[in-house]
């Protein structure tokens, strides 16, 4: 899933927007590595490495969440039952109700005292 995700987010997003700032970052980084000295340079490619495949985890991260949650709206506009609090506290004020004149047990989160009306 994770592969199938990488290849959509490469689909679907462009590296060239960021073309100009990739460069300068390179440009920067060459700059730096002339004046260190070879373990400073290890340690300075060590350190970009590490930074640059944190901003790519984080960036197909970013895609996923995107993805699963539009995949959810997806799902919510295609449902024909969509959820609506006034028929759900309907649904349950008919089924304490059936409780309370019925020979049901007791709902497990109401704690309801309803007396019955009796006709006049």
């Amino acid at each position: 899933m994770y592969d199938y995700m990488q290849a959509l987010q490469e689909k679907f997003f462009s590296d060239d927007l960021y073309a100009k700032q990739r460069q300068e970052i390179e440009t920067i980084r060459c700059k730096l590595s002339h004046t260190l000295d070879k373990q400073q340079r290890k340690q300075l490619l060590q350190l970009v490495d590490a930074e640059s495949q944190l901003r790519d985890d984080m960036a197909l991260d970013s895609f996923i969440a995107g993805f699963r949650l539009a995949c959810g709206i997806c799902s919510e506009l295609g449902r024909s039952n969509w959820y609506s609090y006034v028929e759900n506290e309907e649904r349950l004020m008919w089924r304490d109700l059936n409780f309370l004149f019925g020979a049901g047990r007791p709902p497990a989160h109401r704690h309801l005292r309803l007396e019955p009306v009796r006709p006049a």
